[in-house]
């Protein structure tokens, strides 16, 4: 017993080692994020101003005019820029009844068809007056005049009983 009293007396007069001292390691700052750009955003051109409800003041030679033409003038067609914008009665005023009709949501679509062309009106609803009106058109068949085809639309729907 007596060895094991000095033996512990004896490490009890040893200091204790030394804590290991570790140097810090120092973390770079995170890199800052790169500058960003400011993002540009092209703006469409304007859509174009919707004709007068009632066709009243409507400029001369514009879709309302010509849709509302009198039999005599109406050896004038309209061009295929004045058939963008046109509504429903309009188009049916001015062409006639459509061969056919179908939906392809949100467009409805009216086929004009006689035997060297085709002409599909696109209708889709213009928020502001409520009604649908076209904002696209495509002429299908004989690689003639788009001009030609419309002329033969127009004066087809002439010789109909409508």
């Amino acid at each position: 017993m007596g060895f094991s009293v000095s033996l512990l007396g004896a490490c009890a007069d040893k200091p204790p080692p030394a804590p290991v001292k570790t140097a810090a390691i120092e973390m770079p700052p995170p890199a800052p994020p790169p500058p960003r750009r400011p993002r540009v955003f092209r703006l469409p051109p304007h859509k174009p101003t919707p004709p007068p409800e009632n066709g009243a003041g409507a400029p001369e030679g514009s879709v309302e005019t010509l849709a509302m033409a009198t039999p005599e003038s109406a050896a004038r067609v309209p061009t295929e820029s004045q058939l963008i914008g046109l509504d429903q009665a309009a188009a049916k005023h001015l062409l006639g009844a459509a061969t056919e009709q179908s939906e392809a949501p949100p467009a409805t679509i009216w086929r004009y068809r006689n035997t060297s062309c085709e002409l599909d009106l696109f209708f889709y609803l213009d928020l502001r007056s409520g009604k649908m009106r076209t904002l696209h058109y495509a002429f299908k068949g004989d690689d003639g005049d788009r001009e030609d085809c419309l002329r033969s639309l127009v004066v087809a729907r002439g010789s109909s009983p409508f």
